[in-house]
């Protein structure tokens, strides 16, 4: 979460709330922003830029598909994590771009957060 700080327990029910549904952004403003991002990252040298890390609750099954690499693990997404893998494959994929999701925080035994990457580059 922001900064890395626990926070507390409703706040973090009600961030999750938000996250679970869509951003209320339009098709436009989503690319302007990702355009955004990948600009900065492309003028800094970076070949990969996070985009997004998301609890394991924003997944239907909690982020086991992602977590075992299955097919049609996308479609476990929900709210603010579907909607940037969405404008990835709509936009981003037919030019190029890679995308990869990581597990970068583990609570237990489970995968707790994930963290959705763009990979800047051809695919080849």
């Amino acid at each position: 979460m922001p900064g890395g700080w626990p926070l507390p327990r409703r706040k973090k029910r009600a961030l999750i709330e938000r996250l679970s549904k869509p951003s209320g952004l339009t098709e436009d403003e989503k690319v302007k922003l990702a355009s955004t991002v990948i600009q900065r990252a492309v003028r800094n040298g970076l070949t990969e830029v996070q985009v997004y890390r998301f609890p394991n609750s924003l997944c239907t099954d909690n982020g086991r598909a992602i977590n075992q690499q299955e097919p049609g693990w996308e479609k476990t997404l929900t709210g603010i994590a579907q909607e940037i893998f969405q404008l990835w494959s709509d936009y981003l994929k037919p030019r190029g771009y890679r995308i990869r999701y990581q597990v970068v925080r583990f609570s237990g035994r489970r995968a707790g957060r994930y963290r959705h990457c763009y990979r800047l580059g051809r695919l080849t």
